[in-house]
């Protein structure tokens, strides 16, 4: 659970937002898998920002949420994103392994992130951190 506590009204709206999207994955007729995102711009980057990732416990550890990951990879190379940024619950070892191994690091906007002269190692009270993915550059030969 969240330091900022559990807020359903405020979580559908993030969900529903108009510029939420959705990418879903469906095994027979049973939804499985999704992702919603949205194309953010923060801290003068152009950011694809991961909001949810959710994997039915059926269907974990069998690539999903990498194909997921990678999905939001290409809109974000296609779209001319820097990165792909999401929060990840500190709690959550699995995810954050899982993120790790996918290419993602602690962002510099992050609560724990560290410039190397700082002496602390550790933010109290937040219970999150902030992971991003920078992304390459489209070359010329690729573009539409």
């Amino acid at each position: 659970m969240s330091s900022f506590g559990w807020n359903p009204t405020s979580k559908q709206d993030e969900l529903f937002h108009r510029l939420s999207r959705f990418i879903l994955i469906y095994a027979a007729d049973d939804l499985v898998a999704f992702t919603m995102f949205r194309f953010e711009y923060e801290d003068k980057e152009e950011l694809l920002y991961c909001y949810e990732l959710q994997i039915r416990e059926s269907h974990w550890r069998k690539g999903l949420g990498k194909l997921l990951i990678q999905i939001l990879e290409r809109i974000g190379v296609e779209w001319g994103m820097e990165k792909v940024m999401l929060t990840v619950f500190k709690v959550n070892e699995d995810a954050i392994k899982f993120y790790h191994a996918l290419g993602f690091t602690m962002d510099e906007s992050s609560p724990g992130y560290l410039e190397e002269d700082d002496d602390m190692d550790t933010v109290e009270g937040v219970d999150y951190e902030i992971l991003s993915m920078r992304l390459p550059r489209k070359i010329a030969s690729q573009q539409t």
